[in-house]
This record gives structure tokens, sequence and C-alpha cells, in this order.
């Protein structure tokens, strides 16, 4: 028998599957469906299948060489196993210290300082996270008076860690922010801020709170911390665009500390932040439109929020946008129009918008005979049904795109049917049993 979390990171998967030979795993479709063709016809049954743990069963007389594995929670703590790997400050687009910066945890610049206060009698304490892969060893901590402290250099973002006192795993009993870890205890958590929400006007009042896009404009989340001169908040926000206001005792302001102020097309105003490089979008000619907005996925395809300015030759729009996969289009009056510049589309709501990738880091390619339309779809662009549509470059189709660090699933859509990339033998299976193309990005 053999058990493991859900959250089991790609390492530890790799191996699981190496050390028991196991087919490739689609965690969500063993969960969603109960089944997995390959495990099936390997010999293995699906015994348990849930949001936190998958038990798979399989005769001993069909185990390699007669070996009997037994997997417990111990044996996922010596392979870890058991630490999972979210919060990479690319996958997180806001986030903030829920209960303030802990009182274990001093930053100065980009160098933080992390503190576990008792435990003197102990013999060797590390520090691990997904900040080191959840390393059991790479970063052990140095003994002081009051306890243990360690200095690690940490780019903005959110983290998650625990303490590990002489093999036993344990939360930072100084922070009170922290999340279940799926294994019946938690990981701590800490938030490295890039941004300081900060305004010294408004003293008098009682409460101020700030809201805007990165937060799905919640008037209640994010209380701004008060002291004699200041109302402040740290946070940290991924690289992109976003609007925001101050709410001072319920009406809302402008930060009357940023000069960056946006229409929102509908007759308001709103206070604007932007972090990452800043892309231009072009579109030439329509000089004798009223009006041209873009619009696209980064601005939930608002109608009316980014209006472009007129030059002689065009129109233009500066907007700074984080890694990722875009879709957008332009509203000339009202009129949809494609970017003559970009011909790399994907369709939205059964309509074409142009494609950019940003960051890009892989590029998709079949060769020209291969068919006469290619479009891939995957995990990358959340299955669009029917994916982006690769271009013929030279004597191979091709498209430019990001793919986020792990595993991604994907599919070619050739000439309308749906088939694995021939050129990939990495195949994961699926809930249809025709298997899903897989590319890992370290």
């Amino acid at each position: 028998t053999l058990e493991f979390p859900t959250s089991i990171n790609d390492v530890g998967m790799i191996k699981m599957m190496n050390d028991f030979d196991l087919p490739a795993l689609n965690i969500d479709s063993i969960i969603r469906f109960k089944k997995q063709v390959s495990l099936i016809s390997n010999g293995w049954e699906i015994v348990k299948a849930n949001n936190k743990s998958i038990r798979l069963s399989k005769k001993l007389t069909q185990i390699n060489d007669g070996e009997v594995f037994n997997i417990n929670e111990n044996w996922n703590q010596d392979t870890d196993y058991s630490q999972d790997r979210p919060g990479y400050s690319f996958n997180v687009a806001f986030a903030y210290n829920k209960y303030g910066i802990p009182k274990s945890i001093k930053q100065i610049n980009d160098s933080v300082t992390i503190v576990l206060a008792d435990y003197t009698n102990r013999s060797n304490v590390y520090l691990s996270g997904n900040f080191n892969d959840w390393s059991t060893s790479s970063i052990p901590m140095t003994r002081i008076a009051e306890g243990w402290q360690v200095t690690i250099k940490l780019m903005p973002g959110k983290y998650l860690y625990k303490f590990i006192i002489d093999g036993e795993w344990i939360s930072d009993p100084a922070n009170a922010y922290k999340e279940e870890d799926g294994h019946g205890s938690y990981n701590s958590i800490y938030v490295k801020s890039n941004h300081l929400f900060f305004t010294d006007k408004y003293l008098e009042n009682k409460k101020l709170v700030v809201a805007g896009n990165f937060n799905s404009w919640n008037e209640k989340q994010l209380t701004l911390l008060k002291n004699d001169s200041s109302w402040y908040l740290p946070v940290y926000l991924k690289d992109g665009t976003y609007q925001y206001k101050f709410i001072v005792d319920n009406e809302w302001k402008l930060d009357p500390g940023n000069n960056d102020i946006v229409n929102d097309g509908q007759g308001n105003f709103n206070s604007q932040i932007s972090f990452g490089n800043k892309h231009q979008f072009y579109l030439p000619l329509h000089t004798n439109a009223k009006r041209v907005v873009l619009t696209g996925d980064f601005v939930n395809w608002h109608t009316t929020a980014l209006q472009m300015n007129k030059v002689d030759s065009g129109w233009i729009a500066t907007y700074a946008l984080g890694l990722g996969n875009y879709a957008y289009y332009f509203l000339v009056d009202d009129s949809i129009v494609q970017d003559p510049k970009n011909n790399f589309t994907i369709e939205i709501n059964q309509r074409e918008a142009a494609f950019l990738s940003v960051g890009t880091n892989y590029q998709f390619r079949l060769p020209n005979k291969t068919g006469s339309e290619i479009f891939v779809t995957g995990s990358f662009i959340n299955w669009k049904e029917k994916g982006c549509k690769m271009n013929l470059l030279g004597d191979h189709y091709q498209i430019p795109v990001y793919l986020p660090k792990g595993k991604t699933l994907y599919k070619f859509i050739i000439d309308g049917q749906w088939k694995n990339d021939p050129t990939n033998l990495q195949v994961e299976d699926n809930e249809y049993g025709t298997g899903n193309s897989v590319i890992w990005i370290e």
C-alpha cells in the first residue's frame, strides 16, 4: 500500500514514480474520477482519493522482485515527500502579513533574519521552506543566547516555512499567520513586501482601508496600521498594473500621495501603481476615430478603463504586465479591431483575440507537414477549447509562450483533431485514456 499527500511536490512525485514503478499520475483525474487507466493496467487499485491524500494498493505477487514497501507518515518525513512547494512569489499576485510582521523576523533590504526562541538544549535546528525547496539540511541555524538564528536573502513574495528541531518539524511559535500543510499541521507564513501603502493624512479619522483590483475591491480586508504620524501597510504585489482607493471612515478617496490617477471609464478616478516592465500597445491608423480602448483579460475585458492616447500615426497605450500569457484586442469606437502587428491569436468567448506572451520561455513547434491548421492548448491557458493558433514560420508551425515553473500539460489540435505532441515522449494519463503531453520547466 502506498499513501501520499495530494500536495506532493514535483521532485517527490518523480522519485516516487521511479521507486515504485508507477506510471505518470494525474492527481486531479484520480480525485475526480477515482480511476486512471495506466494505474489499473499496471495492477494498482485506487483505495482512497480525496483533496488531502491518495492511497494506492497493489497485490504483493505483482510487485517487482517480491519487495514490500510500507509507506506511512514517518516515511513521508524521512523522504521529504510530505513537504509541498506552494507560495513561490511568481504564483502569488497579492499577499500581506495578516497579523503584522512576526516578532521572530527582522528584515533589512533583501536580508531577512529569522529567530527561534528557546530550544537551547537541542542539538541541531534547521530552517526549511519553499525558498529552499523544503530542504532538510541546507539552512542550519546558529545557536544564540536566546535560542537560534539565521539570516537569509529573499526576494519579495510569499513564503512558507518551518523549523526542524532535532528532526522534529514545527511551525514558528512566534508567528500567528499560518495555513494548513495538508498533513494535520501548519506552515508558518511570511510575506516580504515590495510596496508600502502610506499616507500622513487623515490622522484624525478612526479607520483607513485600502481596496483595489488586486483584492477584488474588498472593502474590509486591508485595514492600514496607524502610528503617531501616519497610516501604513506593507504588501507584496506581483508585477502588473493596479488601481486602488483609500476608504476613510467609509468614504472612498484617492491616495493623496500618488499623482498617477486614471479614469475608470465610468466617470470615476482611481489611484494607480505598477510594477515590472511596461508593455507598449500600438494600433496604427484609425486616426479619425473618436475613441480607442485597449481591453483584455488583464483588465477583465473592461470596455472603458484603458483608453488609448492618439498620436500622429495611430494610438498607443502603455501598461505593465507580469510574466504570463494574455489575450487582448482594441475597441475602435466600440468596434472590435485586432492587432495588425500580432499574428498569434486565441479565441475568447467565441471571439478572436491577439495572444501575447510576456517573459517567453518556451516555443511550441511542429513540422510544416504535420497539418494545415494547428492550435495548441493546455494547462498554461486553462485548456481553452480552441487554444492558440500556431503560425507557419519557415518550415515549422510555431508559437512563443510563457510556461510557469513545474509541470505543464498540453495537446495540439491538428486539423480539428486533438493529438499529443509527436516529438515529445513524455505523456501523462488523463481521464479520457488519451494522455496529455508533458513539459517540465525547472
